[in-house]
C-alpha cells in the first residue's frame, strides 16, 4: 500500500544575527502552513507538527527530508510545504545563466536551489515529490525544471514582499571563510548522484515575480484553498494549476514544473492523492 508523508515550514520572522540584522516578517506563513496541514491531513498524509518560527531552521528541515526519503519508497508520495520569504542571491557553482540561486529563507539561513536539488537525490526511483511554495521569485526554485505552464512575468499590485537585501547575500548568513564549510557539509548529507524521483514545483509565482500577501493567507495559498473546496471530486495537479491561476486574479502567475523529466501521468494524477 503506498504510503504519504508530508512536511510543512512556515516563517513569520528570521532571525536578524543571520540576516544581516534584518527580521523580514511576514504575516502569513504560520497560516499558510497550517492551513495546508489540516488539507494534507484530511488527505491520509503522515504528518509531524509544522515547522514554524522559530523552529523552521536549516537542519531541522534537511533532517525531515532526508528522514521522509529514507521512509518511502517506489509509488510512494512525500509534500513539502513552504510559506515565507525567497530570495535572490549570487550563484556559488556557476550553473545559473542569469548567475543568481534562488533560496527559501528559513530562519537561521537561506536554503538555496542548489541544496534543494541535492536533497531530492536522497528520494528513491518511482517516489513523487510534490513541492508547494510560497515565497518570492519561487518559479525556479526547482533546478533544471521542466515547465508545463509558464508565461511572461506580468506587474502584480498589492503589499510587496519582495526582500531589500543584497542578493549578494551568502547562504545560511555564513562569512566568506565558511562557505567551504556550508558545501562540504551540504554534499556529505546526500548521496551523490542523478535525481531519481520525479520531483514536481507548484509555485506561488514566477521566478523574477513577486508572491503577496491576502488578509489571512497569501493570495496563492488562499486561492488554493477556494479551488480545493469547491471540488468533491479532487482534481489533478494540472487542473488545479490552472484553476487556483484563474483564482488569483492579481496578475500573479503561478508555476508548475517538474524535474528530471516531464511525465504527464503526474501532472494528470489527482492531487495531493496517495
Amino acid at each position: 500500500m503506498s504510503k504519504g508523508m508530508a512536511l510543512l515550514v512556515g516563517l513569520l520572522a528570521v532571525d536578524p544575527s543571520k540576516y544581516g540584522g534584518a527580521s523580514y516578517r511576514t504575516a502569513v506563513g504560520h497560516k499558510d502552513a497550517e492551513d495546508m496541514w489540516k488539507l494534507l491531513k484530511n488527505q491520509g498524509f503522515e504528518l509531524t507538527p509544522p515547522l514554524l518560527t522559530p523552529d523552521a531552521k536549516i537542519n531541522n528541515v534537511r533532517g525531515a527530508i532526508l528522514s521522509a526519503a529514507n521512509a518511502l519508497h517506489s509509488g510512494d508520495t512525500f509534500v513539502f510545504v513552504y510559506s515565507g520569504h525567497g530570495m535572490k542571491m549570487a550563484d556559488q557553482d556557476n550553473d545559473e545563466p542569469d548567475g543568481l540561486d534562488e533560496t527559501l529563507c528559513l530562519y537561521d539561513g537561506q536554503l538555496v536551489d542548489d541544496d534543494l536539488h541535492d536533497l531530492w537525490k536522497a528520494f528513491k526511483k518511482g517516489v513523487r515529490v510534490v513541492l508547494v511554495v510560497n515565497s518570492c521569485y519561487s518559479g525556479s526554485v526547482n533546478k533544471h525544471m521542466v515547465a508545463f505552464h509558464a508565461t511572461d512575468a506580468q506587474d502584480v499590485k498589492g503589499e510587496e514582499r519582495a526582500l531589500k537585501a543584497a542578493v549578494s547575500m551568502r547562504p545560511f548568513g555564513a562569512k566568506k571563510t565558511d562557505d567551504a564549510h556550508v558545501f562540504e557539509s551540504r554534499d556529505a548529507l546526500t548521496p551523490q548522484r542523478d535525481v531519481e524521483a520525479l520531483v514536481m514545483l507548484f509555485s506561488a509565482c514566477e521566478e523574477r515575480s513577486l508572491a503577496l500577501e491576502g488578509e489571512d493567507n497569501s493570495i496563492f495559498i488562499d486561492a488554493l484553498k477556494n479551488v480545493w473546496a469547491r471540488h468533491d471530486t479532487k482534481p489533478s495537479y494540472r487542473k488545479l494549476h490552472a484553476e487556483v491561476e484563474r483564482e488569483m486574479k492579481n496578475g500573479q502567475v503561478p508555476v508548475l514544473t517538474m524535474i528530471p523529466r516531464r511525465d504527464d501521468s503526474f501532472f494528470n494524477a489527482k492531487a495531493f492523492h496517495i
